[in-house]
C-alpha cells in the first residue's frame, strides 16, 4: 500500500501547486493593467493553457491511482484477519 499511498499523495500536491499558480494567473489576468499588456497577457495565457492541460492530465492519473489505492485496500482488509 505504501508506493500507492505515496503516488496519491505527490499527485495531491503537484495538484495543488497547479490549482495555485492557475489562481494567481486568474487573478493576474483580471486586472486590466495586466491584460492590457500584450506580451504579459499572451504569456500568462500559455502558461494557463498548458498548466490546464497538466492539471487535467494529473487529476486523470490521481483518480486513477485514488482506485488503486481504494481497490488495494479493500483486498488488504479482506485477506486481514479480525482480532477476537
Amino acid at each position: 500500500l505504501g508506493p500507492l499511498e505515496k503516488q496519491v499523495t505527490q499527485l495531491e500536491e503537484r495538484i495543488a501547486a497547479l490549482e495555485s499558480a492557475q489562481a494567481t494567473r486568474s487573478a493576474e489576468l483580471a486586472d486590466p493593467a495586466v491584460y492590457a499588456d500584450e506580451a504579459r497577457r499572451r504569456k500568462l495565457l500559455g502558461d494557463y493553457q498548458g498548466d490546464q492541460a497538466r492539471l487535467e492530465e494529473m487529476t486523470a492519473r490521481w483518480e486513477h491511482a485514488a482506485g488503486e489505492l481504494e481497490a488495494a485496500r479493500a483486498r488488504f482488509d479482506a485477506e486481514t484477519p479480525t482480532p477476537g
